[in-house]
């Protein structure tokens, strides 16, 4: 049914748009949106071998947002939420908080932990103020970005020193205990620079020890030798304080972690004539936290008799991740219908926690990938993307992640594209290696003393193969000039083969590659801006889950609905709404079951403009509608609200 009425209404648009016109050379020339993640080519969007969402500026300051995990609410199927209250993640598909599915980028370098998976977006040394836009492939890109782009990739493009230019100070204050305060200064003349200082501080959820106090730093500087050689350099650091650690948890009582996340990032890129471009790019990320839980005074079953384990012992679960990374990629110069892009890549991983792995000693991973993408015009109407990635790992060996899809574009503002892919999601260090171990004290009467005892908590037998994901897709890209409106849609399905889980045995968690599952739907996202001053963006997904084992079958809401609506007011005030539903589903992993929730968030904005400066002032409301639950039971997202003032001078 759905699917009828999902074709129904793409065929209804078709109708609307007249008689297909004859495509030129010219016609492609026209403003379309342009993105640069689905296959490293710069490629109107409806030329892209997948379906992507586009979160550009307008977006981000409409939306009221003061954290980047939360922009994700604006793209269909995706799902955001908060593991604590400094804690968010991202996830789509099969919902998890480590999300170890997707990947996610920052100016082209990968921030996916190779501990536990996942992203720590806490500690991602990037203001909100310093995001461009970000392009979200809402499929497997493995054949673009390699392992861990298996349900998707999102790609934080940060702004340039000379859009940027000058002083900016933003500061905010509001309910939960938020305060937020942010400078930047960007200018230069041949070196082009941009400095952003920031700190944050946020309490959390009430009732819960989830505070978060987070100074930033980031720095991006860029330099043009000459009319064929450039240069961009990035480094950024964030840390402070975090709340962890539940009362009911008995072996992990309210404590502070203390993260460490720093990154050295440049990139080379060359212009050859007649051969096209050739960038070299190095980047190196470094993790830290360091994190002593205690223990609730709780009874030990030794030999029938229980005896007690006093309260408040040490627990360490420091947890450290360095990556190194290396790659070089050449896009040749277009030659009639065709353009390609090919590369290389080399990577080493280390992590290390006696916790989590049960050794003092380094883990390392190495890894190595080639790629390549073409693209080829047959015809003003038939395009053809191509591309494949070659990798091998350390853990999980070689493998290889091809995609092709067949684009049909009847005119210029209309495209149909047929897509088929396979990707690959490697087994991180947690779920090969992982050996956690917890030592603690028994109180014995005799002999009369402290007596440690051991219990293992995770062993992983290890062995364990790539996921592997097989996609089929169809999907529709149109332009409506007439009513300054688009729509972005797609059928799709996914069949999972090879999933990890965790599963007891005995009394020990082990990883096992037992699982498969099916996930078919649609999804569509719509943008129309009837006026220079009002801008409407509506997004839809459905999602039917199936599988053999009832934790994977539940783990995705059926329906999710977003609306973000923003109006230009007289007086050039600002004025935006947001309204996110989403259906009932259970979380993979230790996720509760959560029945829908509805949430509306206002923005009001009033400009403030002197001369030589310029700015606003913003009160933003979030969850006007009743509270609901994050992730967890626990979780018990409030109404709140906070104002903000913004400088540009």
């Amino acid at each position: 049914m759905v699917t009828r009425v999902f074709l129904g209404l793409l065929a209804a648009l078709i109708a609307q748009a007249g008689q297909a016109e004859e495509l030129s050379e010219a016609a492609f020339l026209v403003d379309l949106p342009v993105v640069l993640t689905a296959s490293r080519l710069s490629q109107p969007l409806m030329d892209a071998p997948t379906a992507m969402t586009v979160i550009d500026r307008p977006m981000i300051e409409a939306s009221g947002f003061r954290e980047i995990a939360d922009l994700f609410r604006l793209v269909p199927g995706f799902y955001a939420a908060y593991f604590s209250g400094n804690q968010p993640f991202v996830s789509n598909a099969l919902i998890s908080e480590y999300a170890r599915s997707m990947q996610v980028l920052v100016d082209g370098r990968s921030v996916y932990l190779p501990t536990i998976g996942g992203v720590l977006w806490s500690a991602l040394p990037l203001s909100m103020e310093d995001i461009e836009r970000i392009e979200v492939t809402r499929g497997p890109n493995a054949a673009s970005y390699g392992a861990n782009a298996f349900t998707g990739v999102i790609n934080i493009i940060s702004r340039h020193p000379q859009d940027v230019a000058g002083h900016m100070v933003k500061l905010a204050s509001g309910d939960k205990g938020v305060r937020i305060g942010t400078y930047r200064w960007a200018g230069g003349e041949q070196v082009k620079n941009r400095v952003t200082l920031e700190y944050r501080h946020d309490d959390g959820f009430d009732g819960q020890n989830d505070y978060l106090q987070a100074p930033l730093f980031n720095y991006r500087g860029e330099y043009e030798a000459d009319g064929w050689d450039s240069l961009s350099w990035q480094l950024g650091y964030v840390g402070g304080d975090r709340g962890a650690g539940y009362w009911e948890e008995k072996l992990d009582q309210p404590h502070n972690k203390v993260i460490n996340s720093h990154f050295q990032q440049i990139d080379w890129t060359r212009r050859i004539p007649g051969m096209g471009e050739l960038k070299l790019g190095l980047y190196h990320n470094y993790t830290l936290v360091r994190e002593t839980a205690t223990n609730a005074l709780f009874p030990y079953k030794i030999g029938g008799t229980y005896y007690p384990v006093p309260a408040g012992q040490s627990i360490n679960k420091d947890l450290m991740a360095d990556r190194w990374n290396i790659e070089v990629q050449h896009t040749l110069e277009p030659m009639g219908g065709t353009r390609a892009v090919w590369g290389a890549s080399l990577r080493q991983d280390a992590v290390q926690s006696r916790f989590y792995f049960g050794s003092d000693d380094e883990l390392n991973n190495h890894s190595g990938t080639l790629f390549g993408h073409l693209e080829q015009r047959f015809s003003p109407h038939w395009l053809l993307n191509a591309g494949v990635m070659l990798e091998k790992h350390d853990i999980g060996g070689a493998s290889t992640s091809p995609r092709v899809s067949l684009h049909w574009q009847p005119s210029v503002d209309h495209a149909f594209r047929l897509s088929l892919s396979q990707a690959k999601r490697y087994p991180v260090q947690y779920e090969e290696n992982a050996l956690s171990v917890l030592t603690l004290n028994v109180s014995l009467p005799f002999p009369f003393g402290l007596t440690p005892i051991s219990a293992t908590l995770y062993r992983s037998s290890g062995g364990l193969r790539p996921e592997s994901i097989r996609s089929s897709e169809i999907g529709y890209v149109g332009s409506y000039p007439g009513i300054h409106a688009s729509i972005e849609a797609r059928l799709f399905r996914w069949q999972f083969t090879d999933l990890i889980q965790a599963r007891q045995v005995a009394t020990v968690y082990d990883f096992f590659n037992r699982y498969s599952a099916t996930l078919q739907g649609g999804d569509m996202q719509v943008k129309w801006e009837p006026s220079e001053r009002t801008r409407v963006i509506a997004n839809f997904a459905y999602l039917h889950t199936e599988g053999n084992n009832v934790d994977f079958a539940a783990s995705a809401p059926m329906h999710q609905a977003g609306l973000l609506l923003s109006q230009r007011l007289p007086g050039n005030v600002m004025a935006s709404m947001g309204y996110y539903w989403t259906g009932d589903f259970v979380g993979l992993g230790e996720g509760d079951p959560l029945n829908s929730s509805r949430r509306m968030d206002l923005k009001l904005s009033m400009p403030i403009k002197t001369e030589g400066m310029k700015g606003d002032v913003s009160l933003v409301m979030q969850n006007l509608t009743d509270d609901y639950l994050e992730f967890y039971r626990r979780n018990l997202f409030t109404r709140r609200g906070y104002i903000q003032l913004k400088l540009d001078f």
